[in-house]
């Protein structure tokens, strides 16, 4: 029996992403495993600090698409979509793989102007609606700041908070990474995105077309194509491309497979193909990007 949307939204459980604080705390600060039922690509109002404690996979912010290694640590500003997948095998569960941090713009923005030490955060996170990654350099530091906070209670805890803020709004060491913001999204809408990228990561060596896609979606291939781009910033089709080199390079990376074995895991039966996409995209060839991150594996930037 083929899939119809019904059955593909019940892959996940598409919901706004609902960020509460401990009472008597103005932020939310906590480890996640993955995957859990919140891994998924989603967005809300509160800013979001993600660090990538362990593992490696394909980070989606906005409109990017690319790489992640441990260590990573981004910045996502209100609504800007979100997510990072880790390419696991089937059953695989990564203890405490982030340390998340949200909290509420708004009312930090409502502190500035009481107390002007904290405005130039606010510049933080105007960055932040873009999308902010920072260098490995300056991201070690950040991430043992962030994993102290978790002793921390009180004044000492808001104190700290505000500190780590303030050194992150000074650094120059980021990238941007969205040429694109995003706005609000509707309920539905977001439940129907998190239904295709569902089922786009659960086919990805399949299948995966747009006309595919848009029957399973109940769309037509126009409709989607045009809400894909609105609400992604991205072409559908190229979109896939990306994820696709995206998996590859974190197999690469992490995995003794073979390029062959690989390109058809990432929904390439013919090898040539793969090559030329991986080439225009990073480059390089498949089996050359494996040489120099094996060469490096603390490389200032992925590519």
């Amino acid at each position: 029996m083929r899939e119809t949307s019904h059955n593909l939204a019940r892959l996940q459980s598409p919901q706004f992403e609902r960020i509460v604080p401990v009472a008597g705390e103005s932020f939310v600060w906590r480890i996640d495993d993955y995957p859990w039922r919140r891994s998924v690509w989603n967005c809300h109002p509160e800013v979001e600090i993600h660090l990538i404690r362990q593992s490696s996979g394909t980070a989606l912010i906005g409109d990017f698409v690319g790489e992640f290694m441990p260590g990573d640590l981004t910045i996502v500003g209100s609504w800007l979509p979100h997510d990072w997948i880790s390419h696991c095998s089937p059953g695989q569960h990564i203890v405490g793989r982030d340390l998340v941090i949200q909290f509420d713009a708004k009312a930090m923005d409502g502190a500035a102007t009481i107390f002007p030490e904290i405005s130039a955060i606010n510049d933080l996170l105007e960055r932040a609606a873009s999308g902010v990654r920072f260098t490995p350099t300056v991201a070690v530091a950040f991430a043992s700041a962030m994993e102290d906070l978790g002793n921390l209670s009180g004044a000492k805890r808001f104190g700290a908070f505000l500190s780590l803020l303030a050194e992150m709004a000074a650094t120059p060491e980021y990238q941007i990474l969205s040429g694109t913001r995003m706005s609000s999204i509707r309920s539905k809408e977001l439940q129907k995105m998190q239904a295709i990228f569902s089922f786009i990561q659960s086919n990805l060596m399949g299948d995966v077309s747009l006309a595919r896609t848009a029957e399973i979606s109940e769309m037509t291939e126009t409709s989607l194509s045009r809400f894909f781009k609105k609400r992604v910033g991205q072409n559908y089709a190229q979109f896939i491309t990306l994820l696709r080199i995206s998996k590859a390079c974190a197999l690469l990376a992490t995995t003794n497979e073979t390029v062959s074995t690989i390109a058809f895991e990432c929904g390439y039966e013919n090898i040539s193909n793969f090559n030329r996409r991986f080439l225009l995209l990073r480059g390089c060839t498949p089996s050359e990007y494996r040489r120099v991150y094996l060469q490096d594996r603390n490389m200032a930037k992925y590519p």
